[in-house]
């Protein structure tokens, strides 16, 4: 396992997956993040990662992440150094909109075999190298 962000790898990879590492990377990190994973890939590679749709506004589990990710900003301004983890920091259109910006070309596949929600997620969301 290596991370972009820390070793330049140059077209070493066919394949890069993230499972579950979105939430430990700011919005303002991403871009960089999929330029590195952009790099490290040959051309035509896949980046593949689920994104999960948010939770409906009138759920308990909307109001859980919510409530999450405020005590982690309030502990991350209180508590050094700090633990980046959020889970409201990757909708769907700001990570693909990231990705293009990075070169990739973003195609949405849905997880069906894992189940799926009245909302239609779980989604894989794949990014291939031009």
């Amino acid at each position: 396992m290596a991370s972009p962000t820390i070793k330049p790898f140059a077209a070493a990879f066919d394949l890069a997956v993230s499972f579950g590492a979105d939430g430990h990377f700011l919005p303002a990190e991403r871009p960089a993040l999929f330029a590195g994973v952009y790099r490290a890939l040959r051309p035509g590679g896949v980046f593949a990662f689920p994104v999960v749709a948010p939770p409906p506004v009138t759920s308990r589990g909307y109001w859980a992440l919510l409530g999450f990710d405020l005590a982690m900003r309030v502990r991350n301004t209180v508590w050094r150094p700090p633990f980046v983890m959020y889970y409201r920091t990757c909708p769907l259109h700001a990570v693909r909109d990231d990705l293009i910006a990075s070169g990739f070309t973003v195609t949405t596949v849905p997880l069906t075999a894992l189940g799926r929600r009245e909302d239609g997620s779980p989604h894989k969301c794949r990014a291939r190298r031009r």
